[in-house]
């Protein structure tokens, strides 16, 4: 795998992760659904960069290039049609169309004449690694004026968005969802800003990095803003399932980096070594970073909790500080023989045992006990 796709895949398995994320939360509700075709569409953009960095026919690399045309013209229709039910469906959206729906019709039809008529030139450029040069130039006429065509769409469809945002903004008084639509506001124009930013340094700086590198470093930054959406401002009402997901995506993607990093070109200059290539080899690899990385995984649960849920971080700390006040107020031993009765009594245990925390010691210590001699103690 090229090294340049790494953006790309990185953002892809993010997307993934979100569009799941909140289709299964609740995949009855109408802005869930739109929200996870949004994410989608940047999904088959990343595939397209991935399938064209990786390309090694003219096939493939055409193939590349169209799905990810599909992926970046179908995000703002998407994108304006969710606005029309976020946070709920407003009246005041007033569409010169009888339904939103009809928003599909042009770009699907200009985007099948793009690609009908797209053409792709791939040279092979002397140097190491058999570095190929995709060049989408001399196109017909036909195919320049339906591109100009849908990115006059592209740029109608998301003022269009943000005009909507704006309208829902003024009317509702839901403190969290002004908070939402603000920062969905923000972000789109800081993102559209920034994308322009990224693509002129690259150029007046000459810094060099192919266009396929630089659209994947921005499909990253979307996604991160998507995220931060849905953690941090609870878009769409996403709380249960939010730390397992975001705990899954964050090991997925410091997996697939390290593969792609180290693993991939490992395997590569092992096999232009022995001229042999192992799928074993591989997956060794793979099976030895996933258990290496087994304990970053407490790591990062406790970066979650503290940077996405600060205030449950806090009442879990003042709630164990509770406790620690309170056991030295009240009768433990008369509290726990009353708990080995209960528990004895209930599920017919004939040992029981409970351990409370000693500070002096640092080890937790029986406090109470039923038909147990031995002296346990039981360190952290």
């Amino acid at each position: 795998m090229n090294l340049y796709s790494l953006p790309a895949s990185i953002a892809l398995a993010v997307n993934i992760a979100l569009g799941l994320i909140i289709f299964s939360h609740n995949p009855q509700k109408s802005a869930n659904r739109l929200f996870t075709l949004l994410v989608g569409s940047m999904a088959v953009w990343n595939v397209g960069i991935i399938i064209m960095s990786n390309a090694h026919s003219q096939l493939m690399a055409l193939l590349g290039a169209k799905l990810t045309l599909i992926g970046i013209f179908i995000f703002p229709v998407f994108f304006l049609h969710f606005t029309f039910v976020f946070p709920r469906k407003n009246r005041s959206k007033i569409s010169p169309l009888s339904h939103p729906l009809l928003f599909y019709i042009p770009p699907v039809a200009i985007l099948t004449i793009i690609l009908l008529k797209m053409q792709i030139k791939m040279e092979r450029i002397h140097a190491q690694n058999n570095i190929f040069y995709l060049g989408l130039h001399d196109q017909t006429t036909g195919f320049y004026i339906a591109y100009f065509v849908i990115m006059g769409m592209f740029l109608l469809f998301i003022i269009y968005g943000i005009v909507n945002l704006a309208i829902s903004l003024k009317d509702t008084a839901i403190a969290r969802e002004r908070l939402q639509i603000r920062y969905l506001i923000f972000g789109i124009i800081f993102m559209a800003v920034f994308g322009g930013i990224i693509d002129l340094v690259n150029y007046f700086f000459r810094l060099g990095f192919p266009l396929l590198f630089i659209t994947g470093l921005y499909t990253i930054f979307i996604s991160i803003f998507f995220g931060i959406a849905i953690v941090k401002y609870r878009l769409l009402d996403i709380e249960i399932i939010i730390k397992r997901s975001l705990l899954f995506s964050a090991l997925s993607v410091l997996v697939l980096t390290v593969y792609i990093l180290i693993v991939k070109h490992l395997s590569d200059w092992l096999g232009a070594t022995t001229h042999r290539q192992s799928i074993v080899v591989e997956s060794l690899f793979v099976l030895v970073i996933v258990i290496f990385l087994m304990p970053v995984k407490r790591y990062i649960e406790h970066l979650i909790d503290h940077f996405v849920f600060p205030g449950r971080t806090k009442i879990q700390k003042r709630m164990l500080a509770f406790t620690k006040t309170l056991a030295h107020h009240i009768k433990l031993y008369e509290l726990c023989s009353q708990i080995i009765d209960f528990v004895e009594e209930i599920f017919k245990i004939r040992k029981i045992a409970i351990f409370l925390w000693d500070e002096t010691e640092e080890c937790y210590i029986i406090k109470c006990e039923r038909n147990i001699e031995a002296e346990l103690v039981l360190h952290p």
